[in-house]
């Protein structure tokens, strides 16, 4: 299973670009999701007597951790448009260890595909886990350059996330969080009721739907992550 980084290795580049040049001084909502999810990478794997489960399971689940982590700030705080955008591209690094090891407590939770910790084939997991273990680094540095304090005299600026628009065949499913449960529902047109086509439209802190009876409304927060989380949507983010 290749891991789907092209949003993270277009997004990277520019906003260490921004960074560097101080163009993006990132706000108190930005740096706070940063270090959320870097608290989540950078935890250490439990030590060899507590330990209770395989190496490459643990390491699942760091990963995992870092992801819901990342989704919870993209739905909660108020970060701002190039935030999300980065997030986003880290999630899509990390679908694959999203409903693993251990899935949320519902059955309609929401999943991105099966992974090794379903099948369960060790070789497999062994191979995930080397995998991520090569990611993550990568994705902990980005993090890191963003949660740098801002000098204290400074004040925080952000430059504008570039908007995407694309066209998608295929369902569509809004994600909600409940205590204790997560829900995965058919996103319907409100007008004709039919689950797809879509013309898709964010400016990365809001989504705009059109289904093409012409009806269209907008969403936010997990539906917003979990569109860009769809197959088909993040193959079109693989697109040089």
């Amino acid at each position: 299973m290749p891991l789907k980084t092209g949003l993270f290795e277009g997004v990277a580049p520019r906003v260490r670009g921004h960074l560097r040049r101080g163009e993006w001084l990132p706000a108190e909502g930005d740096r706070l999701a940063a270090e959320a999810v870097l608290g989540r990478l950078t935890a250490a794997l439990p030590g060899a007597a507590r330990a209770r489960e395989t190496e490459a399971r643990q390491v699942a689940r760091r990963l995992q951790r870092g992801l819901r982590t990342l989704i919870h700030h993209v739905e909660d705080r108020p970060v701002t448009p190039l935030m999300a955008e980065v997030l986003t591209g880290i999630a899509q690094c990390l679908v694959p260890w999203y409903v693993s090891p251990n899935p949320p407590p519902a059955a309609a939770a929401p999943s991105y595909g099966r992974s090794a910790w379903v099948t369960g084939d060790m070789e497999e997991e062994r191979r995930m886990a080397a995998l991520g273990e090569a990611l993550r680094p990568h994705l902990v540095s980005l993090l890191q350059d963003i949660a740098r304090p801002i000098p204290p005299e400074a004040r925080p600026r952000t430059p504008s996330a570039a908007p995407w628009s694309l066209r998608h065949e295929g369902r569509l499913v809004r994600h909600r969080r409940e205590p204790g449960v997560w829900t995965a529902t058919p996103v319907s047109c409100p007008a004709c009721g039919l689950q797809g086509p879509w013309s898709l439209t964010s400016d990365w802190r809001s989504l705009e739907l059109v289904c093409d009876c012409g009806a269209s409304w907008t969403e936010h927060g997990l539906s917003l992550v979990g569109v860009c989380l769809t197959g088909g949507v993040i193959e079109a983010f693989q697109t040089p």
